[in-house]
């Protein structure tokens, strides 16, 4: 088990960097969430991170698995990035 039971996901934001000619993974944040997988959870998540970042976030695309409560968050959160799986 990664997470306690009063939690039902470890959600990470993850970045991809150039090092040395190598692309390399860094982690960033790390969100434990107390409420189930839905899509307005995931959206008040995306939202509260965007509002303690102090410019808006420069973003080519975001990578992430295949739970449609997280693709349709980002879609209302950050309109104008690309979303794949």
């Amino acid at each position: 088990m990664v997470v306690a039971r009063s939690f039902y996901q470890l959600l990470s934001f993850d970045s991809f960097v150039k090092s040395d000619g190598e692309m390399k993974r860094l982690s960033l944040l790390f969100v434990l969430m107390s409420s189930m997988r839905k899509k307005k959870n995931y959206k008040q998540v995306f939202k509260a991170v965007k509002d303690l970042l102090p410019d808006q976030p420069k973003v080519e695309e975001f990578v992430v698995d295949f739970e449609a409560g997280i693709w349709c968050a980002l879609r209302k959160v950050f309109p104008d990035q690309s979303t794949k799986g």
